[in-house]
């Protein structure tokens, strides 16, 4: 994600920003960086590796940014949205022409989910793909379907091992 980010300037919106950890890398590679969070707690803590800071509700009707980015970040974050699908379709509207939107999600067909299947076991747990928060499960499949049917078109798709989680480029 990070290592393709070589132009410089870019503006880039991190949605789901937490206390910051990815926005500081990026900070490092000279762009300018606004995250969104719902936590003030997590936000109090990614002040510093941000250039601007809003606490957001992602399920709210209206949402107050002021400007337009190459690049908005969901990263570990639609897979906790009710519907995902309407809130990509929010954030549109903050993107400028010829910019990018990067998703990474865990993927539920993974082999190790999979294999516990095999076995009648689906149980949640404190993190990794079957984190207790999440209210999505996504598959490479259903989660291209949701990327489209938001009006956007996967332009690239890494996966990383393990885990399996797939980012895509819109």
């Amino acid at each position: 994600l990070i290592k393709n980010m070589e132009k410089d300037n870019l503006k880039i919106l991190d949605v789901g920003c937490g206390t910051g950890l990815l926005a500081k890398e990026i900070k490092k590679m000279g762009h300018y960086v606004y995250g969104v969070d719902i936590s003030k707690s997590s936000l109090k803590k990614a002040a510093e590796s941000l250039d601007g800071y809003m606490q957001m509700d992602l399920y709210s009707h209206v949402y107050h940014l002021q400007d337009d980015y190459d690049i908005i970040i969901f990263a570990d974050v639609l897979e906790h949205c009710v519907n995902a699908e309407a809130i990509l379709g929010k954030f549109k509207r903050y993107l400028k022409e010829g910019g990018i939107i990067i998703i990474s999600v865990p993927n539920i067909a993974c082999y190790n989910v999979r294999f516990n299947l095999l076995f009648g076991s689906f149980n949640y747990k404190e993190f990794g793909v079957l984190d207790e928060t999440h209210l999505r499960f996504y598959t490479g499949k259903t989660l291209k379907e949701m990327v489209n049917k938001a009006g956007f078109e996967i332009i690239k798709k890494e996966t990383t091992p393990y885990f399996s989680r797939q980012m895509y480029h819109l």
